[in-house]
């Protein structure tokens, strides 16, 4: 079983894990980001961190094991998970990640996209007032700062929550009634 224990970062071109029974283990304190494109015909064990910003094509198992282990789909990148393909774990995946589940992925928890309001205006539709520079997603989780002011017309759109300090200091135009708000 080939073992990661320095950090590695593939910059382009491809990665094959396989074939079925391989394993690759990302060992604990080791970051392996890929930035290229992995084929994973064998079980992908990690139990450092895995940085997915490319493409990473699954058919077998992806092990997320240890309190410092983690698999993170990152802004752009894309998850393809195979029917063959599962996981054991949380895989989280950023606000503009891509995850396409065709088999059984354990647990997918989307990250929140941060407001950093830096568009010159309070319109959630404006990409530059989000810190990854997308609008997020239909019920993705967002992260709105104290004393943010937001303006929100959606007659279609929902969120799965808003975290915000002051819940009255957002703006709110046809809001899903599905929406909760929390303070922090």
């Amino acid at each position: 079983m080939p073992i990661m224990d320095i950090d590695f970062a593939l910059t382009a071109g491809a990665i094959e894990i396989g074939p079925v029974n391989s394993i690759l283990k990302v060992a604990e304190g080791t970051t392996f980001t890929n930035n290229g494109t992995v084929n994973s015909k064998g079980e992908l064990l990690s139990n450092g961190k895995t940085v997915n910003k490319g493409v990473f094509n699954n058919e077998a198992v992806i092990t997320i094991s240890g309190d410092k282990a983690s698999f993170t789909n990152q802004v752009g990148a894309v998850l393809n998970n195979a029917v063959s393909g599962s996981s054991v774990g949380v895989i989280v995946n950023a606000c503009g990640g891509t995850v396409n589940d065709y088999g059984s992925l354990e647990a997918v928890a989307p990250a929140p996209c941060i407001w950093s309001g830096a568009g010159g205006n309070d319109k959630w539709s404006n990409p530059a007032n989000w810190a990854n520079g997308l609008v997020p997603p239909d019920e993705h989780p967002v992260v709105i700062k104290r004393g943010r002011q937001v303006s929100r017309q959606s007659p279609a759109g929902r969120c799965a929550y808003h975290s915000v300090a002051d819940p009255h200091r957002v703006r709110r135009r046809h809001l899903d009634h599905r929406a909760r708000w929390f303070k922090r």
